[in-house]
């Protein structure tokens, strides 16, 4: 059987001719340049490549180099308050950085087991809540009364501490806002 060719073989040789017979055209024909085949060849190697890569993501790149800073906010207005406090259950100031703002220790009065008494003029209304004494909150409820009647009458706002029931007064530490 050697030499001999076979169906298989021809078949073979055939779809050979029918492959070159369709390509050519596609890669610049019989009388085309050099240049012109080329051309022609990488058009129909990109047409391949992006269709089997279609679809398909690469490895991530890189991070990008950061931005530019943003322009500076503007300055907010200012608050509100008359005036606010951190006091200690031994009713002193704390000494929390920025807790205490137009009020002063003289302002203050302890009484006895929770309770406060503050001196600040013009006081309209007032609001107090219990503290740990370094600025978290902490168990204890607070009552506040604006204009109490007083002896001497220079007790503007009294501050009532009390335990979590709230059925004992206690030293206890807390905020209190004037406005």
């Amino acid at each position: 059987m050697k030499g001999r060719f076979g169906w298989s073989h021809v078949t073979i040789a055939l779809a050979m001719v029918a492959a070159v017979a369709i390509a050519a055209p596609a890669i610049g024909g019989q009388g085309a340049t050099t240049a012109v085949k080329k051309k022609a060849l990488k058009k129909l190697i990109k047409k391949q490549v992006a269709k089997q890569l279609a679809g398909k993501t690469g490895p991530q790149g890189g991070a990008g180099a950061n931005g530019l800073n943003g322009a500076n906010g503007l300055n907010g207005t200012n608050g509100t308050a008359r005036a606010f406090a951190a006091v200690d259950g031994d009713g002193t100031l704390t000494d929390i950085p920025g807790g205490a703002f137009n009020i002063t220790q003289a302002q203050i009065t302890k009484g006895g087991d929770g309770n406060y008494c503050f001196a600040v003029p013009g006081v309209r209304s007032a609001i107090a809540t219990g503290s740990d004494g370094t600025g978290g909150i902490a168990s204890g409820l607070a009552t506040v009364e604006v204009d109490p009647l007083e002896d001497g009458g220079d007790c503007t706002v009294r501050v009532q501490m009390r335990n979590t029931n709230g059925n004992t007064d206690a030293d206890l530490s807390f905020f209190v806002w004037f406005q």
